[in-house]
């Protein structure tokens, strides 16, 4: 999701189906205004991608985030 705080991309990994506990966020990248516009998909082994809008100078970005 974007923080629109700190204009960061980050990522909510949840504990449990219902991400009542043990849920987890980290900050996918925090250069710049980076996160919005942001799409999720998972690729065959498991990972995740994310593709994000970067504003500073208008490219599309992808992460490929493991584990």
């Amino acid at each position: 999701y974007y923080e629109t705080g700190s204009a960061d991309l980050r990522i909510i990994r949840c504990g449990d189906p219902a991400c009542s506990t043990g849920n987890s966020v980290a900050t996918v990248e925090s250069t710049g205004f980076v996160g919005q516009y942001s799409s999720l998909a998972a690729d065959p082994s498991g990972g995740l991608v994310v593709a994000y809008y970067f504003a500073n100078n208008g490219d599309l970005r992808l992460a490929w985030l493991t584990g």
